[in-house]
């Protein structure tokens, strides 16, 4: 925090860092600092505005968040199905390992389901995806292409479980898809 300072009363420009503060209980807890420097008519810094905000608290949750959202990643890449989220425009916002393995690709976030399953895969599931966008948990077979090459086919389970907001509405949905093609 101290080198930043420096720089910044060398430079003139604003101050942020995010530092721990010891309190007078003996807690260090986090803060953001800011200052803004103050100029006169000829451009010398005569004062400087700045804030100190306890962030403590929004800074573990997201730590918490962090470590969470790790977790969650390592137990979805264990599992042997393919699991993923689509976000209500059918946007791609998760997809496990077993996901990218089975298709193919490391990432699909941001990527539209009919994009990446092609119009005549997404025509098939369409029906589905309205019942569970409506709101139905929902459970079927169906064929579906394997490492994203509609050549090879297999019998999959697809289980589509909604994803419903505070209002009632269905925000997105967790997709569950199990190979049970026999060998």
């Amino acid at each position: 925090a101290l080198q930043l300072w420096k720089l910044s009363v060398a430079a003139g420009g604003q101050f942020e860092t995010e530092c721990r503060i010891l309190n007078q209980k003996g807690e260090y807890r986090w803060h953001l600092a800011r200052a803004l420097p103050q100029f006169d008519a000829e451009g010398n810094i005569t004062e400087w505005f700045g804030s100190c905000t306890d962030i403590h608290d929004q800074k573990k949750m997201r730590e918490l968040a962090l470590h969470n959202a790790k977790q969650l990643r390592m137990i979805t890449d264990a599992l042997p199905a393919l699991v993923s989220y689509l976000d209500s425009d059918h946007i791609y916002r998760f997809n496990n390992g077993a996901f990218a393995d089975w298709h193919g690709v490391t990432d699909l976030v941001g990527t539209h389901l009919k994009d990446f399953l092609g119009e005549k895969i997404y025509a098939v599931i369409q029906p589905n995806l309205a019942r569970a966008f409506a709101g139905e948990t929902l459970s079927f077979e169906e064929f579906m292409p394997k490492f994203n090459c509609h050549e090879v086919l297999r019998m999959v389970r697809i289980n589509y479980i909604p994803d419903f907001d505070d209002s009632g509405q269905v925000k997105g949905l967790v997709v569950l898809v199990h190979d049970i093609t026999q060998s």
